[in-house]
């Protein structure tokens, strides 16, 4: 259950990305790769057999300092994002939703408008993450989602892609626990990382963002 939500937390979002011309000058994608790791914090108590998937610390997320404006920038909306989903906020979920991503998840549901659309791909995840954490918190039981880490930056010229991986903290007075795997994430800004769309890494990412990007760009970000 605890991994259904980290892949409900991170459904599908993303946004317009600049079109480039096939005939217009081909930019390469310049990477650069971080080097950063998390600091885990020792639970209280950790003599208790876990079951798998789950492993007992508490993941103190990644800071920056003002200078890696992008960074900070991403994380801020991320957990933006996550919010509205947790609340039910599909007005606010919907700008988040990547418009290639949206017209190729459109086959699903034929005939029905926009907003109908929006609401299907929200509000069933929304109601079973919300009765969970209202569960959780009648038992003082914390939940936080964090980003691990960061592994690599994409520049394609205004469009910034980084990938980084997201888990959870599930934490009590006398327990801290976190999820083991982690879910690979796709961040993306079209203007120089000032506002962020995110996609999971699924089967239909290459496809999804082969729409906007030539395979040069799809396959640093896919890693191939």
């Amino acid at each position: 259950m605890i991994k259904y939500i980290i892949a409900t937390l991170t459904l599908i979002i993303s946004i317009s990305c600049t079109n480039h011309n096939s005939s217009s000058i081909s930019i390469e994608p310049i990477e650069f790769l971080y080097n950063d790791s998390p600091n885990i914090i020792d639970s209280p108590t950790g003599n208790q057999e876990l079951r798998y998937g789950l492993k007992y610390g508490k993941i103190i997320p990644p800071s920056f300092p003002d200078s890696m404006k992008m960074e900070k920038n991403l994380l801020t909306q991320i957990a933006a994002y996550n919010s509205a989903l947790i609340h039910g906020d599909f007005n606010t979920c919907s700008k988040y939703l990547y418009p290639a991503a949206f017209e190729y998840y459109k086959r699903y549901y034929p005939n029905f408008p926009d907003d109908e659309i929006i609401e299907k791909i929200f509000a069933a995840n929304a109601k079973e993450l919300q009765e969970i954490f209202k569960s959780w918190k009648s038992k003082n039981i914390e939940y936080q989602l964090v980003v691990y880490n960061f592994e690599k930056k994409i520049t394609y010229g205004d469009n910034i892609i980084i990938i980084f991986n997201i888990t959870s903290n599930i934490s009590s007075e006398k327990v801290f626990l976190h999820l083991e795997d982690l879910d690979k994430t796709i961040g993306i800004s079209h203007n120089n990382g000032v506002n962020w769309w995110f996609m999971n890494n699924h089967e239909d990412l290459p496809t999804i963002l082969g729409k906007n990007y030539p395979s040069e760009v799809v396959n640093a970000i896919m890693g191939y």
